[in-house]
């Protein structure tokens, strides 16, 4: 909505919109988790048993493919946050929180950066 509202206000000021997506594939599972633990310490200052549950939520992970029915085994995951849990997606938008501020919105694996001018030049 966010862009939308942006748009709508740059025509109504004659101005063009242009807007380019990042759709991350697979985002959830390329997080490095230092960096992450690195980014929560420092960045957001947490600390204490928030922190030690985070260190323990992102530790020892394993993950598996599943194709119809064929089941992989199982095998070490030493980057990444889970992707099906809510708590993923908020390290995620953790890790991502100091892209530049011209990347707006931010949500989840998907950013989008937007700039208006008078032409398309």
């Amino acid at each position: 909505m966010k862009l939308v509202e942006e748009a709508k206000r740059n025509m109504h000021q004659n101005c063009v919109t242009g807007v380019l997506f990042f759709d991350f594939s697979d985002a959830f599972g390329t997080v490095n988790r230092a960096k992450l633990l690195y980014k929560l310490r420092t960045h957001f200052n947490v600390s204490g048993r928030l922190f030690l549950y985070l260190v323990s939520f992102l530790s020892e992970r394993k993950a598996r493919i599943t194709v119809n029915d064929p089941i992989g085994e199982w095998i070490e995951s030493d980057h990444g946050t889970s992707a099906g849990t809510i708590l993923g997606a908020i390290l995620f938008l953790v890790y991502v929180h100091d892209t530049p501020s011209g990347i707006q919105p931010k949500f989840a694996d998907d950013l989008a950066a937007s700039v208006s001018g008078k032409d398309v030049a």
